[in-house]
Parts: structure tokens; C-alpha cells; sequence
């Protein structure tokens, strides 16, 4: 059932946070479809990196000869997009 997986990525994001959960829904109402909400929506509105970013950076941090130049680009380019490089140490 969609609806199961969205509130089970709710959580799993929030870590149970009620409230940041209910403020998560609610800003993804706001610019819901109008085929409901799925687990793309509820990533994009918590500010996750997702799942596509963690694949290059790793294609690039495990590209054999890969300079620091490499992966600072990498990096710059989370930044540019709204992500928070941090959030990938935890």
C-alpha cells in the first residue's frame, strides 16, 4: 500500500518526531499532486540527499585516481543543489 510506505518514510525521517512530522505533512500537502502524496514527495520536503547524489558520490570517491579536485566538484555540486554535506557523515 503507497500510503503505508509514505507514513513509513515519514517516520524513518523523522525519527519519530511528531511534530516534525505533522510540519513535513503539511508542507507536502501544500504541493501535493493530485494523485496523493508518494515517498519522493515526503524526501524532497525533508531536504534528504537522495539516493541518486549518494551513487555518484560514491561512483566518484571509488573512481580509482579520483583527485580531491573530483570530489570537492562533487560536493560543490550537493551544495548548489540545497543539500547539506554534513548530513552524508551521519
Amino acid at each position: 500500500m503507497k500510503s503505508e510506505q509514505v507514513i513509513n518514510k515519514l517516520i524513518s525521517l523523522t525519527e519519530g518526531d511528531l511534530r516534525m512530522s505533522i510540519n513535513t505533512l503539511q508542507t507536502c500537502a501544500s504541493f501535493s499532486k493530485e494523485n496523493g502524496l508518494s515517498e519522493e514527495d515526503v524526501e524532497s520536503v525533508s531536504g534528504i540527499v537522495p539516493r541518486k547524489a549518494i551513487l555518484m558520490i560514491t561512483t566518484v570517491v571509488g573512481t580509482r585516481g579520483a583527485t580531491y579536485s573530483d570530489i570537492q566538484r562533487v560536493a560543490e555540486d550537493l551544495i548548489f543543489e540545497g543539500y547539506d554535506c554534513q548530513q552524508l557523515l551521519h
